[in-house]
């Protein structure tokens, strides 16, 4: 079978890469978006256990199911493809140290394509180029991960607490905090369909627009995390979309911290999503958390947005708003 290597170097020692790898969240985070994977199951480091997923195959979504064999924890895994759109796969995952700091992971993929006896000739050209892009993508996200998560090491893990968890950002943020050792919880709507791989995930339940916990509770948590807000680049805007847009982040948040305020335990901290709409089309000028804010209709939405986490403000949590 053709053969696939790659290298990746860490600045961490094998066993940190290898726990790293072993955690919630590890799998969503190393798979590229442009890939198009929508993960269903991440099996832990062990044998027999099975990561699956759907990876798209031009316009098609085909189910990809891999067990994990010969594992030697903290030295070598392997995956073989028992259902695919491959002939066959077999990955090996060796974690190599190389001193007391630093590491390796050499990936080796046997493979072949389908109707492999006519179509062997076109894998340079079909699979080498993404499998050089995603192995590449791979090394840099963990790197960074694994730098930024021990760069607060000296620190607690949390107990976090995420609303819009199901979003583009929320899915990514809940697997890294995952991945770093806190405990998640997804505050959710009941009309919330979590992802198959966070089927299993402790939640609240309420309702935003009430503000009444109808399941669960806020009590207990060190951080909320709040992002709210249908989607600005969704729909076309008229007066009705423009009203959602604001709405869907003023009438929750407000909701949320006002809820927080009279908890018996409180979080120390309370992060709000934000945006830099807030400055309005300030085009070429240099902009910072001290300047003042535009006069758009997004600007306006933002505005409102942040002054509706007061609440949590007057109650003394810490409040941060996040303009992304």
């Amino acid at each position: 079978m053709p053969t696939y290597e790659h290298i990746g170097e860490f600045d961490m020692p094998a066993e940190r890469v290898w726990q790293w790898y072993d955690s919630p969240g590890a799998f969503r985070r190393i798979m590229p978006e442009w890939e198009g994977i929508t993960p269903l199951q991440a099996g832990a480091l062990k044998n027999g256990e099975k990561t699956k997923f759907k990876v798209s195959i031009g316009p098609i979504k085909q189910k990809w199911i891999a067990e994990h064999h010969d594992v030697v924890q903290g030295e070598v895994f392997h995956d073989r493809m028992i259902k695919g759109p491959f002939g066959a796969w077999e990955h090996e995952h060796r974690f190599l140290p190389v001193d007391a700091s630093s590491s390796k992971i050499h990936d080796t993929v046997q493979w072949k394509l389908p109707f492999h006896v006519l179509t062997w000739w076109t894998a340079p050209f079909t699979v080498k180029g993404r499998m050089d892009q995603m192995f590449a993508y791979r090394t840099t996200r963990v790197h960074s991960d694994l730098k930024r998560i021990a760069e607060f090491d000296h620190m607690p893990r949390q107990k976090v607490l995420v609303s819009g968890s199901t979003g583009l950002i929320g899915m990514q943020l809940c697997a890294f905090l995952a991945a770093a050792g806190h405990h998640i919880t997804r505050l959710i709507r009941p009309t919330t369909r979590l992802p198959p791989d966070a089927s299993n995930d402790a939640v609240v339940v309420w309702d935003d627009l009430k503000g009444e916990v109808l399941k669960g509770d806020l009590n207990g948590f060190d951080t909320v995390i709040h992002m709210a807000g249908a989607g600005i680049g969704d729909k076309r805007w008229n007066k009705k979309r423009k009203q959602i847009i604001e709405e869907s982040r003023t009438v929750p948040t407000k909701n949320l911290t006002t809820l927080l305020g009279k908890l018996d335990h409180p979080p120390k901290a309370f992060i709000s999503g934000s945006a830099i709409g807030f400055y309005g089309n300030r085009k070429e000028k240099l902009l910072d958390e001290t300047s003042e804010g535009g006069d758009n209709f997004l600007a306006k939405t933002v505005r409102n947005w942040e002054q509706a986490a007061q609440p949590s403000v007057e109650a003394g949590i810490r409040t941060v708003w996040i303009r992304t």
